[in-house]
């Protein structure tokens, strides 16, 4: 199945010879949109997204991403910080 991609121009007052005033669109067949829909649906319904994909999900963005791998890294360093103490802690025991 086949689209045309069409340029279309953003905004018709911007120079039309900049690359970056134009958008691409594309022109999909009936049965290409119907096969389309019938996979987003089953993709929607059956769970195959991971838990972890931001992109491209209703209601998620780049920012709780950022958020994420923030508290991930927080929480590690803090294992390593304990793990340390621990360590440190379990010296002074041996020692004495």
């Amino acid at each position: 199945m086949k689209s045309v991609i069409i340029p279309l121009v953003k905004c018709k007052t911007g120079s039309l010879s900049d690359v970056n005033n134009y958008r691409a669109i594309a022109i999909s067949t009936a049965v290409s949109k119907l096969s389309e829909s019938v996979l987003s649906v089953c993709i929607k319904t059956e769970d195959y997204v991971d838990a972890y994909q931001f992109g491209f999900s209703a209601g998620c963005s780049t920012s709780m991403c950022t958020n994420i791998i923030t508290l991930v890294l927080w929480i590690s360093c803090v294992h390593v910080i304990i793990d340390a103490l621990n360590y440190f802690l379990d010296l002074n025991v041996e020692i004495d």
